[in-house]
């Protein structure tokens, strides 16, 4: 693979490879002809490059279809479905992003809450409140008091995931931390989550 190094007057050096797989190498000038530094970074690469290959990288989006559950659907066929919803996403709907994520974050929300309703009865234990909201460090979050925040890029995905993810918040409820009873008590409700977390993890929404 082929790699662009380049000089800055920075104190430390650094990689960075991008989600199409190219990479740069920066290199503080002082250590310009520091033949071992150029050669950690090289090996730094190389670690990178293996977890890119690793990755899952999935196109959720273009001007013209959107992916829904994991099935592509053209963006203007959604444009009829949006008078009920709401009267203000008529019009040149399929052009503008606010119109586009308020469609989905009312569609991944009908989706989970009978899912969070259904195994938060199982557990006996309730919830709060559910939050749509598009995150960049996480999928899914449970508060201290029970609020379940799902990370809109969810709709993308197989139904699958969503139900492992929601089944993951849901035991939160009870077990706030990671320890084997949370653990148990996941497996309990589904026995492959340790497959499902494995392949979400090498998810990466574009």
């Amino acid at each position: 693979m082929e790699y662009i190094i380049s000089y800055k007057k920075i104190r430390h050096g650094y990689v960075r490879l991008s989600q199409d797989g190219k990479l740069s190498i920066t290199i503080p000038t002082f250590l310009k002809n520091d033949e071992n530094f150029k050669k950690s970074l090289i090996e730094k690469w190389a670690k990178l490059l293996s977890r890119h290959t690793k990755r899952n990288y999935i196109q959720s989006q273009t001007s013209d279809f959107i992916l829904l559950f994991w099935e592509e659907v053209f963006i203007k066929s959604l444009r009829s479905l949006t008078k009920e919803l709401d009267p203000d996403l008529s019009g040149d709907w399929g052009f503008k992003k606010k119109n586009i994520d308020k469609y989905l974050k009312s569609t991944l929300h009908e989706y989970i809450q009978p899912l969070v309703d259904q195994y938060s009865q199982l557990i006996a234990k309730s919830y709060k409140q559910i939050k749509i909201r598009k995150l960049k460090s996480k999928r899914w979050s449970c508060s201290h008091d029970n609020v379940l925040t799902f990370n809109l890029d969810l709709i993308h995905l197989q139904t699958k995931y969503i139900r492992y993810v929601v089944i993951h918040e849901v035991c939160h409820i009870i077990q706030k931390n990671h320890s084997s009873k949370f653990r148990d008590l996941v497996a309990k409700y589904c026995p492959e989550y340790k497959q499902l977390r494995k392949e979400l993890r090498n998810f990466v929404i574009r």
